[in-house]
């Protein structure tokens, strides 16, 4: 997936390491002690076909980074800090459960009897309020680190779109290959869409160029100008 500049995550860190929030509107408020971190969305933020982000695509975006089946390359680490038996409670009042086994390579999503060892979860406490229940790791009786979910490698994805695509062939969909369509729900997808300042167009396997136009409706758009960007083929 092409994750510059057409996504956008919760912040992202500048060099000095301090937060620079994006969709959400602040660094998260920690508490227990780093167990327990609560963001605040930004209201108004929209994907590239106009659909509103909210506390849902922030779960669901987490749950595909932590899901081995959708090939993340960031599942082992991020589940390392946040756990390996995650509750994700949606806005509409479900939960679904994924369970981890990184030594048996195994893992089930929607989890039933399978349990992890370290519990944690992910709530959409309402549209724009997501709080991250951090499990403690082995004996400490506290999170490894300080987690944040910063904006590198953990943008926000469209699930009203890539929900749509079963987990085991998000590597091959239009939206990480910018290759093919795929009609959802009156939209037609043809490359990886977000809710970045600029949006996918098209991208040429002869040139190795992704060309993309500005998102008018970016929540900050001042921060918008025309480019084409070229750097290689679309990439998870």
């Amino acid at each position: 997936i092409v994750h510059v500049p057409i996504f956008e995550g919760l912040f992202s860190l500048n060099s000095n390491l301090e937060i620079i929030p994006a969709i959400a509107v602040a660094a998260p408020v920690i508490t227990d002690g780093g167990s327990t971190l609560t963001y605040t969305l930004r209201e108004g933020v929209t994907f590239q076909d106009g659909h509103e982000v909210n506390a849902d695509d922030v779960l669901f975006s987490w749950l595909g980074y932590l899901n081995p089946e959708t090939g993340s390359q960031q599942s082992a680490t991020l589940a390392g800090y946040i756990g390996n038996d995650i509750t994700f409670k949606w806005l509409n009042g479900t939960e679904t459960r994924l369970v981890i086994d990184f030594g048996a390579g195994t893992w089930a999503y929607p989890a039933t009897t399978e349990t992890g060892t370290r519990v944690a979860s992910v709530e959409a406490v309402d549209e724009l309020t997501v709080r991250f229940e951090i499990a403690d790791f082995e004996g400490l009786g506290a999170p490894a680190a300080t987690f944040y979910g910063e904006g590198d490698g953990c943008v926000i994805l469209p699930m009203h779109l890539l929900g749509e695509v079963p987990f085991a062939d998000w590597k091959t969909s239009v939206f990480n290959t910018g290759t093919g369509t795929l009609d959802i729900g009156g939209y037609t997808v043809v490359g990886p869409t977000g809710a970045g300042p600029y949006k996918y167009v098209s991208y040429s396997a002869t040139t190795g160029l992704i060309t993309e136009a500005k998102y008018d409706n970016y929540w900050n758009a001042t921060a918008l100008e025309a480019i084409i960007w070229g750097k290689g083929p679309p990439m998870t």
